[in-house]
Order: C-alpha cells, then sequence, then structure tokens
C-alpha cells in the first residue's frame, strides 16, 4: 500500500506561483500594467523575503494593505527593466518599504526609465544602481537610521521628508522638493567630494552639519561659519596668513543647495584635504590684558592701579558670556584674577593671570638720631637714615646732610632717600641747629 505525502505552500508563495502559470506573456509586456497586480506583488514579496532576484515586467502599484519587507539577514536585488513600482498604501502603522538591518537590497535596472516610489525605513542598505530611480512621495518620511545606508548612484526624487541618521553616498543626483532633516551632526564626506558623500542635491535647501578641514593640523586655528546665497557654497573669506586649517564652528547651520563642488581643489592657496563630521562642539576661547595708568615698576612690580581686561572669541554667532574688566586697587605681592567665558553650546573656557605684584604706596621715611628743628649746644648727635615697606621692601635709604654757618648758629640740612623694591622713591628733609655755646 502506497502512500502520498501532502506538501502544503503559504498562501502568498502559491498565490506568486499560480500566477506566474496563468498569466499570459502578453500581461508582462514591458511598459504596460499588471494583468495580476496582487499574484505578481505577492511574488516579488516572496522573493524578497527570502532572497535573490525579480524581473519586474510590468508596471505595477502595490494593493493597499501591502509592504515590500526584506527577510532579516538577505540580498534582494530588483530588476525594475524600464517599468515602475509603487509601494505608497502599507498597512496602518507600518513602514511601506522596510529594509532590516543586515539586509541589502539593490534597485536596478537595465532597460532605462524605470522607478521605485515609496517610503519607510532603511536600516539596512538600499543600493539604487545607475539608471534606476527611487522616490519617496509627497506626505511620505523615508526614515534611515543610525547604521542604515542609502547608496544613490542612480537618481532620486524627494517630494516628502527623508529623516537621516544614518548614511547618504554615492555619485547619484538627488532632487529635492521636500525637506531633508538631520538628527545629529553626522554627515560623513570622507575627501573633498562634489556633494553629501558625493551625491548632487537640487531643489530645495537644507541644513548640514559638518566641518571643513584645509591641511595638516597645526595650531593656531581659525573658526568660521561659512554663508551660502544665490545657489552656491562660499568661503566668507580666506584663511588668515599662517593659519592653514579651518574648522567649521560647532552646531553651525550650512543651507546647501548645490553640490559642494567649490570644496574640491584649493582654497587661497590651501589644499582641501577632508571634510568630516564634527562629534564635538568646538569650546571658545579667553585671554586677557593687563593695563596701568603708570609704568610696570622694578621687578615686575604694579606701581599704579591695575585693570585685567579679558578677551573671548568663538564661532561667529555663537552667543557668549564674556567676563567683565577687573580693576585691582589695593597692594599685594600675589594677587590672583581668572575669567571664565561660557558659550551657548554648553562649553566654556578658563584662563588665570599670573600672581600680580601691585604696591600702591611709598615707603615710611624717618631720619632718627637727632631732633627736627632742635637746637644742639656743643655738637650734633649722630643721624641715622631708617625706612620700611611693609608690601615690596626697601632697597636702599640713603643720608646726606650739609651746613650753613651764620654768626650765631650753624644750620645742617639732611636729606634722606628711601628706595622700595618696586621702586616707590620718598624724600625727607629735616633741619637741626648748632650753637657753640654751652
Amino acid at each position: 500500500m502506497s502512500r502520498t505525502r501532502a506538501t502544503v505552500l503559504p498562501a502568498t508563495l502559491c498565490a506568486a506561483l499560480c500566477a506566474l502559470a496563468l498569466s499570459p506573456p502578453a500581461a508582462l509586456a514591458a511598459g504596460g500594467s499588471c494583468s495580476s497586480p496582487a499574484a505578481t506583488f505577492a511574488a516579488l514579496q516572496a522573493v524578497a523575503q527570502s532572497g535573490g532576484s525579480y524581473t519586474l515586467g510590468c508596471s505595477l502599484s502595490a494593493p493597499a494593505g501591502d509592504q515590500l519587507t526584506l527577510g532579516a539577514g538577505v540580498g534582494f536585488t530588483l530588476d525594475l527593466d524600464g517599468n515602475s513600482l509603487s509601494v505608497v498604501q502599507p498597512p496602518a502603522g507600518q513602514p511601506a518599504l522596510n529594509i532590516p538591518a543586515g539586509s541589502t537590497m539593490t534597485l536596478t535596472d537595465g532597460a532605462g526609465g524605470g522607478s521605485l516610489t515609496s517610503a519607510g525605513e532603511i536600516s539596512g542598505t538600499l543600493d539604487v544602481g545607475s539608471g534606476a530611480t527611487f522616490s519617496v512621495p509627497a506626505s511620505s518620511t523615508l526614515t534611515i537610521p543610525t547604521g542604515g545606508v542609502l547608496t544613490l548612484d542612480g537618481s532620486a526624487t524627494n517630494a516628502g521628508t527623508i529623516a537621516l541618521a544614518g548614511t547618504l553616498t554615492g555619485s547619484g543626483t538627488l532632487v529635492n522638493s521636500g525637506s531633508i532633516s538631520q538628527a545629529s551632526p553626522n554627515w560623513s564626506i570622507p575627501g573633498a567630494g562634489t556633494g553629501v558623500g558625493g551625491v548632487h542635491i537640487t531643489g530645495n535647501a537644507f541644513e548640514l552639519l559638518f566641518s571643513v578641514e584645509f591641511g595638516p593640523r597645526p595650531a593656531p586655528q581659525w573658526v568660521f561659519a561659512p554663508t551660502v546665497s544665490g545657489g552656491g557654497e562660499t568661503l566668507p573669506d580666506p584663511p588668515p596668513p599662517g593659519y592653514t586649517q579651518v574648522w567649521v564652528a560647532a552646531n553651525a547651520v550650512f543651507t546647501v543647495d548645490t553640490p559642494l563642488a567649490p570644496l574640491a581643489g584649493t582654497v587661497a592657496g590651501v589644499q582641501v584635504v577632508s571634510v568630516s563630521a564634527l562629534d564635538t562642539a568646538i569650546p571658545p576661547t579667553i585671554s586677557y590684558r593687563v593695563t596701568s595708568t603708570a609704568r610696570r615698576g622694578r621687578a615686575g612690580w604694579w606701581v599704579a592701579p591695575v585693570t585685567v581686561t579679558f578677551y573671548c572669541a568663538g564661532a561667529p554667532g555663537l552667543a557668549l558670556s564674556c567676563p567683565p574688566p577687573r580693576t585691582l586697587r589695593r597692594s599685594g605681592r600675589g594677587l590672583q584674577v581668572g575669567g571664565t567665558v561660557s558659550a551657548a553650546n554648553g562649553t566654556s573656557a578658563s584662563v588665570s593671570v599670573p600672581s600680580i605684584r601691585l604696591d600702591l604706596t611709598r615707603p615710611k621715611l624717618s631720619i632718627s638720631g637727632v631732633r627736627r628743628g632742635h637746637t644742639y649746644r656743643g655738637r650734633v648727635p649722630r643721624a641715622r637714615c631708617r625706612a620700611h615697606d611693609l608690601i615690596s621692601g626697601i632697597i636702599s635709604c640713603r643720608l646726606q646732610h650739609r651746613t650753613r654757618h651764620a654768626k650765631r648758629r650753624t644750620t645742617i640740612i639732611y636729606t634722606a632717600v628711601a628706595r622700595s623694591g618696586s621702586g616707590h622713591v620718598t624724600r625727607l628733609v629735616e633741619r637741626v641747629y648748632l650753637t657753640r655755646g654751652r
């Protein structure tokens, strides 16, 4: 007694095979519409799930409620063969086109003139080959999350929204009549290319965050934010003399409406080496200057009130909070002054002024041993120069005298001069008298 084993096929695969078996060749003629859209799309979806190649023999609009979803980790090649495929009515809350991470869909068009119109999520890779066209329809969103890649060597149009956190690369053209949004400064151009990842973008403007590097990275750096006008990117000024690198300010916004071709070659004699994304915000810089109404004295001492003025710089348009000037009006041997600048992008920078030596007072001076204005008889005691300065100390104290003789008495004039370590000088003149009587 023999037994017969029955094999049950999945409904979608059965429908696809039946459609292929029953549909006449005329229904698959290039340029015409598919006579059995449901069956044809089911066959295409079956190959997308299992991996492999599928040639679209007719123009097809996927039935409402259907979505084009690749299987996990598969490679799927769709040859449009001059036909169009539209997948724009997925189930509610589901993407019309879903390429999971680890899967790759390659779109080719050997005949030319074909296109794929859809939107959804590219977590894996969508490779639009030369001659093929990929379109995002109006009121639709194509999401390319981190790790996702859209390689555009053919052409694309965007009438909806492209939300890009992954990578856009290739050498094709993207005509943008919708919007392109960027989650973070993650665009990467590995060389002086002709656009974003080499892609030529035309149409509506979009915002782009990236840095421009010129030549080897020396110090110092010059920060600038490029401007855009009249349909092309222009560098507002050449790098100053001695600067061979330019960084775009962190979080600076580029409005881009044509390829980045002006970045190729040389700019003001400086070779463009690379364009790459900014990973962190560039902090501001802060410097200072110490000034006074009097020249600096001996050994670095200031002898009049000093003012510390801070100078802050950052990316053009970046709001800065720069500390105000500080004036010191009290003497001290090691006065400390510091300042911090804060920027709107969350970064900051600080500077400390080296120890300031400030002496605003003159030495205190006296003549000891004699009393000013006193009259001595017979002889005058020995006079001495005495001085002190608590801030910078005394480096010299000198005493000189001269006499004036008269009939009844002699006048002795003492002149004392004291000099402090800061250079302050104090002079003191005193007179005493001498008579010959007892």
